[in-house]
């Protein structure tokens, strides 16, 4: 189906994309997206014809599906909470744990330096690390 059908489909309702979204607990964004697409997703499309034709037919979808507990999806954007580019963690998912680099330390008078290791790459180009 395609995203001109799908929209008649879902306004046949009597319900914004926005809605739409909501009672199917997915991101508006997702949704508007789908217009870059070949072809709108069969389950979404069976789920807008239905929702078309039960409207017709004066049946109330919507307090149902707000009956249902559906997880939403989370966001994988930057640009909602809990997407790449924001600092909260998204809900549900615990937070990553980064484990701390060692780095080998030489003292020197007062300070620490870190001491460089040779590497596959180093002793290609000819450095080698300090000795001792």
């Amino acid at each position: 189906m395609e995203y001109q059908t799908f929209s008649r489909h879902v306004g046949k309702a009597g319900l914004k994309l926005k809605e739409f979204a909501e009672l199917v607990r997915m991101q508006p964004g997702s949704v508007s997206n789908l217009a870059r697409k070949e072809a709108v997703p069969s389950h979404l499309a069976i789920i807008a014809v239905l929702m078309g034709e039960m409207a017709d037919a004066e049946v109330d979808f919507r307090q149902p599906l707000s009956r249902l507990d559906i997880v939403p999806k989370k966001s994988r954007g930057g640009g909602g909470p809990g997407g790449r580019f924001s600092n909260a963690e998204p809900q549900g998912v615990p937070p990553k744990k980064r484990s701390a680099k060692r780095v080998d330390v030489e003292k020197v008078g007062k300070t620490e330096k870190p001491i460089k290791k040779a590497t596959a790459f180093s002793a290609i180009r000819g450095k080698s690390s300090p000795t001792k």
